[in-house]
């Protein structure tokens, strides 16, 4: 008896109040064909969305609680009631991992309904095995042994966690017991779990872990300085040190720490090339546009930015090959593709038009 809504039409760069609108129209939609109960409403966003609905799902009363994946809020949210409930998850290679992990000790004085999870995994939606512990904290009560279940399945699969990870270990079994709490759930393995929390080592290597998150903040403040000074040689040399990290087996805090920059580069070239394309300056788009395919060499949006540089420079050809290859992996933002000033050239073609048709 759940119902998922969802749009396509809520952007980053849109303002709360769109969003809200948005959100509007979906409900008043659903509601044309399904009962609503209206008194379980929960909003989730991921990675910029999550920051929006941080604030939408923390200002309104229409909202029992929020689920917000892949990234944090700098602000304490303000007190609603114990019934809210805060559900927060990230995984441990996300490039927001930090920000969610820093907005985590914020935010847990909000509502003892707060709950945090981390995962194994990047800037990108969880599995529904990872989400299914948002829907048992909200409907948990409903049903009990599914999260008996839950709780055991994940404790086990988390035995297999090595001792160096206990770092791991720790949050993991911090998320679960919030969840045992909320349901009122304290047998087996609860106690293992608090009495693994407690040790001396596990606290030790938490803290480790934590002092890691502030110097990975400095670390990537000097990388944002360096996109700019540093030349395309030294960005191939960095790159491929981080890159080097993916092929290792077993991973240190360090290695994931790393991991995290180097999606983190990802992003500040994503945001270096749209700034620069948009400015005309292609000398600097073309340096942006080689970090950008060193360091996520299968991302469409990047593949796009290829595109849109390749039509500035009238190479139709080249410009229409790139925005296929950008579509097949992924590439899914229509509009920005139909209003692109560069394709002016080739809007009339029939391929362009067969490629835009075929973005979904």
């Amino acid at each position: 008896n759940i119902i998922l809504l969802s749009s396509n039409n809520t952007k980053n760069q849109q303002s709360i109040a769109e969003i809200q609108q948005h959100i509007n129209c979906m409900l008043s939609d659903a509601s044309d064909y399904l009962p609503l109960d209206t008194q379980k409403i929960y909003i989730g966003g991921f990675s910029g969305m999550a920051r929006a609905v941080y604030q939408i799902g923390s200002s309104s009363k229409m909202y029992k609680g929020i689920v917000t994946i892949g990234a944090g809020y700098p602000n304490p949210l303000p007190w609603r009631d114990s019934l809210f409930s805060v559900i927060q998850m990230a995984g441990f290679k996300d490039m927001n991992f930090a920000e969610a992990y820093e907005s985590n000790l914020i935010q847990k004085n909000v509502s003892w309904l707060y709950m945090p999870y981390f995962f194994d995994g990047e800037h990108a939606w969880p599995a529904d095995t990872i989400m299914e512990f948002a829907f048992l904290n909200f409907f948990g009560k409903n049903f009990p042994n599914e999260v008996t279940n839950y709780v055991k399945r994940q404790y086990k699969n988390s035995l297999t966690i090595p001792l160096r990870d206990s770092w791991k270990k720790v949050l993991i079994y911090q998320s679960l017991k919030s969840l045992c709490q909320n349901q009122k759930y304290y047998g087996s393995p609860f106690n293992e779990m608090s009495s693994f929390i407690n040790k001396f080592e596990s606290k030790n290597a938490l803290k480790q872990f934590q002092n890691l998150l502030k110097n990975e903040q400095k670390e990537k403040e000097e990388l944002a300085n360096n996109f700019i000074s540093k030349d395309s040689a030294w960005w191939t040399k960095t790159i491929k040190f981080y890159n080097g990290i993916k092929e290792k087996k077993n991973l240190s805090p360090v290695d994931y720490k790393d991991l995290r920059i180097l999606n983190y580069i990802s992003l500040l070239a994503y945001s270096y090339c749209k700034s620069t394309l948009q400015q005309n300056r292609m000398d600097l788009s073309r340096k942006f546009l080689y970090i950008y395919q060193q360091a996520d060499p299968y991302n469409g949006d990047m593949l796009y930015f290829w595109s849109v540089y390749f039509a500035k420079l009238n190479q139709s050809s080249r410009a229409l090959d790139s925005l296929s290859k950008a579509i097949k992996l992924g590439f899914s933002d229509k509009s920005m593709a139909q209003s692109e000033n560069s394709f002016v050239y080739v809007r009339d073609s029939l391929r362009f038009n067969d490629l835009i048709n075929r973005i979904k």
